[in-house]
């Protein structure tokens, strides 16, 4: 079996036995809130900073930021910026994580919003644990 069949098979196994809770937004694995699976990235402060989900192909991508103040704006844009790095040419995961990451704090510096790169928590959630940059 190849591994791409192996790696279908865990999450459409997940997904059945119930890995993924009917709320997201209340589900927690460390610092790693709960996903969306719907098809376009999308950001939302919830008042304790920022949160935003994507997919990279079927894998879920959640960034967290810490304690930040942003504008409904600036959440917009966070969006926007997620959206072009998933469907950007970065063909591995590892690329993907770092290039959101990166991106992320650019955009939030030029927000003139104080931030450091421990504060922006860019994972993505493969079978039930999370790989996070």
């Amino acid at each position: 079996m190849s591994f791409r069949a192996i790696a279908l098979a865990l999450i459409a196994g997940c997904f059945v036995a119930g890995c993924v809770t009917e709320d997201p937004a209340t589900e927690s694995t460390g610092t790693v809130t709960g996903y969306s699976s719907s098809s376009s990235p999308s950001c939302h402060s919830d008042g304790d900073g920022v949160s935003c989900a994507g997919l990279f192909g079927l894998i879920p991508i959640i960034i967290n930021t810490g304690d930040i103040d942003v504008s409904d704006n600036q959440v917009n844009i966070l969006s926007v910026v997620l959206n072009g790095v998933l469907n950007g040419n970065d063909v591995t995961l590892d690329n993907v994580l770092t290039h959101i990451k990166t991106e992320f704090l650019t955009a939030l510096n030029d927000f003139d919003v104080p931030v450091q790169s421990n504060d922006v928590e860019v994972c993505a959630l493969l079978a039930v644990t999370p790989l996070c940059k």
